[in-house]
């Protein structure tokens, strides 16, 4: 069974004052909503006195003597315009008038007003139907003057004695207009009364208690305060101690409040700590927010400390006061400091690496580049964060001249490449910003984080360019050491050259010997075929020993070793035959044609010193199928 709730003094007092109230506030409210009437009513009561007034002073245009006639017609049109829009507006007037009276009958008796002094008031009919006559009347009358009105009606115009009713009736609203805001002043003093009795009486019997609350709540925040795991208290802009909360007075090893309380904060915190921070405090006092990190040394014990200030401002603007709250973040800070030290770190090692290393993020943007790197692309690493890839590092084929595409792109292509972590690319060149190109070795690696999602790249471009010239020179080399090779078998060829040569001249200027004409004939063109056997020799020679810059192209391989037996056929042991069989469909291969005839050319020499006296070497070239050869070398 529900307990029935005691009714108290407090409660009765507390509704009689509301009732009180509510009634007061109903009553203003109706004399508030009868002056908004009234005011209204002597406002369209204004506006119609305006409107006739306007009527009747283009009606006079018309009326009078003859030499102030008006007889333009596009006059007298657009002054019976202007009265019809007159007349019309003024309707309007009326109706609103009426309107308005009808709405404001229940104020108007509420408040015990005088319903003759605001009936509906209008001019005189006689205005009213002049006016309408000269709105419609033709032309052919206005030259008449409307010299047929009465003279009375003429003179009640002309000094406007049918508008008269409507400043009267001006006059009446006005007095009651004061009456009403006299009894609303009256009415106030006795509402405010009542309003003041009533806050005393709920200050007795609702605030006290709601104040008592409010201290509660305030030592309840004192407490949250007090175990806030940061240091928190207050400055004067003299530096002096206005409040703390428990955890800095631990932090500053005092016991209670009282003791720091006006004192100032160097002899709590040491001087050599406050000099740190004085600055900052001199700042705060200024009107401007802070927030920094100090080291501080406590009890022979190093801490850092992350601070912020924020001035407590009055009215004027003044600071008043300036609240810290401090958290010690001694073990982040040692934290940070680490990743630091290892960003250093990491960021020495790269600088020490001798190629170019690039990170990427997943999006082909450059996060960091190393001085090796900066070195091959020309760009500043401060330039090149943040860009593509593809703008950075420009790489191109050096036989079609055109840009290829990096790495990271071909591991996103190709699926074969998807799954691996790592690509490695030779052969391409890297044009530098300022237009250097460098032989590059390029090698890519993912970076993925815990979950296995790739996160970013790293990109490795070593500079070749030396290994590559080197190459080129061993090359030449190798081929002047083939040459070396066939010098004693190129000198016993040129020798028997030069021995047929001189033969076939000694018979011809041999004074003794009477060669027939046809026998000259013979030996000048055997001398001829010398010649040119002597002349091709030494040009295959001079284009087997060409230096070329090493591009690669579509080789003859057929006409390779074609031009290499033709070399060593001429240089080698007669005893020694050869034989080339050629089985292909199609001779031709991608490659370097002076490199393979080097090749070539060794593999045929190589087989040359294999035999002693007599023997065959025979070459057969065959079409064969890339998987087909490589399956057979790995088998």
């Amino acid at each position: 069974m529900k307990a029935n709730k005691t009714i108290t003094s407090a409660d009765i007092y507390m509704s009689i004052i509301f009732v009180i109230l509510f009634l007061g506030v109903m009553a203003i409210g109706q004399l508030f909503s009868s002056i908004e009437s009234l005011n209204k009513i002597t406002q369209l009561n204004f506006n119609q006195i305006i409107t006739w007034g306007k009527i009747a002073q283009r009606i006079k245009f018309f009326i009078g003597t003859r030499e102030n006639r008006i007889e333009s017609p596009t006059l007298i049109l657009k002054i019976q315009k202007d009265l019809a829009e007159l007349i019309q507006k003024n309707d309007g007037f009326y109706r609103e008038l009426e309107h308005t009276l009808e709405q404001s009958k229940v104020f108007f008796h509420f408040r015990q007003l005088d319903n003759d002094n605001l009936a509906l008031i209008t001019v005189d009919p006689e205005l009213i139907s002049r006016a309408k006559e000269v709105r419609d009347a033709p032309l052919s009358v206005f030259q008449t003057n409307f010299d047929y009105w009465p003279i009375s009606t003429s003179n009640a115009i002309l000094s406007d004695r049918y508008i008269a009713k409507l400043y009267q009736h001006e006059e009446k609203l006005s007095l009651q207009l004061e009456k009403q805001f006299h009894t609303l002043y009256l009415d106030g003093i006795v509402i405010i009364s009542i309003a003041t009795l009533g806050i005393i009486l709920v200050w007795l019997g609702f605030l006290r208690p709601t104040v008592r609350k409010l201290a509660d709540a305030k030592a309840d925040i004192a407490f949250i305060l007090d175990n806030a795991p940061g240091y928190i208290c207050s400055y004067d802009p003299q530096g002096k101690f206005m409040s703390a909360n428990q955890s800095y007075l631990n932090f500053v090893g005092v016991k209670r409040v009282q003791e720091l309380l006006g004192k100032h904060i160097s002899e709590f915190i040491g001087i050599d700590n406050w000099k740190q921070i004085k600055n900052h405090v001199k700042r705060a006092v200024n009107g401007e927010p802070l927030e920094f990190d100090v080291e501080m040394t406590m009890e022979g014990k190093k801490v850092v400390l992350m601070v912020s200030y924020r001035p407590k401002l009055d009215a004027n603007g003044t600071v008043t006061a300036i609240v810290a709250m401090i958290i010690e973040i001694t073990d982040r800070y040692e934290v940070e400091r680490a990743l630091r030290l290892s960003e250093e770190n990491l960021r020495t090692t790269l600088n020490s690496i001798g190629d170019a290393v690039v990170t990427t993020d997943k999006y082909e943007k450059i996060i960091r580049m190393n001085p090796q790197a900066v070195r091959l692309s020309g760009y500043s690493e401060e330039k090149a964060t943040g860009r593509s890839l593809n703008q950075i590092f420009k790489i191109f084929n050096p036989k079609t001249q055109e840009n290829t595409p990096n790495l990271i792109e071909i591991q996103k292509k190709e699926p074969e490449l998807k799954t691996s972590d790592i690509s490695h690319r030779s052969g391409n060149l890297l044009l530098s910003s300022n237009k250097q190109e460098y032989q590059i070795a390029e090698s890519c690696s993912t970076i993925k984080n815990s979950k296995g999602e790739v996160i970013g790249y790293v990109l490795v471009f070593r500079d070749v360019t030396e290994e590559y010239l080197l190459n080129q020179k061993l090359a030449h080399s190798e081929k002047l050491q083939s040459i070396g090779q066939l010098a004693g078998g190129i000198a016993h060829d040129f020798n028997n050259i030069l021995a047929g040569i001189q033969g076939s001249v000694d018979l011809l200027a041999h004074p003794s010997f009477k060669i027939p004409t046809h026998e000259k004939e013979k030996h000048i063109k055997y001398i001829n075929r010398l010649i040119n056997r002597g002349a091709g020799l030494t040009e295959q020679l001079t284009i087997f020993a060409r230096i070329k810059e090493l591009a690669f192209k579509s080789v003859n391989t057929r006409d390779l070793i074609q031009d290499s037996l033709a070399i060593v056929q001429s240089t080698s042991d007669r005893r020694i035959s050869f034989e080339f069989i050629d089985n292909t469909y199609n001779p031709m291969v991608f490659g370097n044609d002076s490199t393979l005839q080097t090749a070539i050319l060794n593999i045929i020499l190589n087989a040359v010193d294999a035999i002693e006296n007599t023997g065959t070497i025979r070459i057969v070239l065959n079409n064969t199928n890339y998987m087909q050869l490589k399956g057979t070398i790995l088998g």
